[in-house]
């Protein structure tokens, strides 16, 4: 897989790798949900063979390492608690 673009070659974010990465993985099973995933900057493209989803978040990570990853636990989708990931930039985050 190529980091930094999606199947059809468009270029991604470091945000927006992050959220297709999150995206595949919620089609693979996984129990989460995406909420507000901040742009972040365009990276250069990263080719890697049999990356796992964690390890393509880590890599878009170094490129805004001032940025915030969490998890809302207490989020809800069809009455049932699902974890949701959020990406913030600093300057979106509340005190």
């Amino acid at each position: 897989m190529v980091l930094g673009e999606d199947n059809n070659g468009t270029r991604l974010t470091s945000g927006g790798t992050i959220n297709y990465a999150l995206a595949y993985a919620i089609t693979r099973g996984v129990n989460i949900d995406i909420g507000t995933i901040a742009d972040g900057v365009l990276v250069p493209y990263d080719e890697r063979d049999n990356i796992k989803c964690w390890d393509a978040i880590v890599a878009m990570l170094r490129y805004t390492p001032d940025y915030v990853l969490w998890w809302d636990y207490n989020h809800q989708v069809n009455g049932s608690y699902v974890p949701q990931a959020n990406l913030t930039a600093p300057d979106a985050m509340t005190t």
